[in-house]
C-alpha cells in the first residue's frame, strides 16, 4: 500500500478470514507496515493476523466475517483518540523492535545454532 495512504489514515482495518477449506490469506505484511506509520490495527482473528496484531495492545482482532464486531473495534478506536494514540505507538514500537535486520540476524543465528545441537 503506498505510504501515503498510511499517512492519511486514522486506523488500518483488514478483516481477513478462512476460506472454505480453513486456510486464511497471506503473512499479513500489511499489519506491520501500517503499525510501522503508528496506526492501530483492526485485523479479523485469523491466519497471520494473529501473530502481526496484538489484541488489545497494537489493535484489535475481531471474529472473521462478524461485521458488527469489525464495525464495534472501528468505533471503539476512533471514539478513544488517545487509546489509539497508544496502540499506533505500541505497534511502531514493536515493528521497530523486533522487526529490523539485527533482530532477524540474532533469530537467524540462534536456530542455526540450534540445528547444530
Amino acid at each position: 500500500m503506498p505510504a501515503g495512504l498510511y499517512q492519511a489514515c486514522e486506523l488500518f482495518a483488514l478483516p481477513m478470514g478462512e476460506n472454505a477449506k480453513g486456510q486464511a490469506g497471506g503473512f499479513g505484511l500489511v499489519f506491520f507496515e501500517a503499525q510501522a506509520y503508528g496506526k492501530p490495527v483492526v485485523a479479523g482473528r485469523s491466519g497471520e493476523a494473529v501473530d502481526a496484531v496484538l489484541d488489545g495492545e497494537t489493535g484489535l482482532l475481531v471474529p472473521p466475517r462478524d461485521l458488527d464486531a469489525l464495525l464495534n473495534a472501528v468505533i471503539e478506536i476512533l471514539s478513544d483518540p488517545e487509546e489509539a494514540k497508544r496502540m499506533g505507538e505500541a505497534g511502531r514500537a514493536r515493528v521497530a523492535s523486533e522487526l529490523n535486520w539485527k533482530e532477524f540476524t540474532r533469530r537467524l543465528m540462534e536456530a542455526v545454532a540450534s540445528a547444530r545441537e
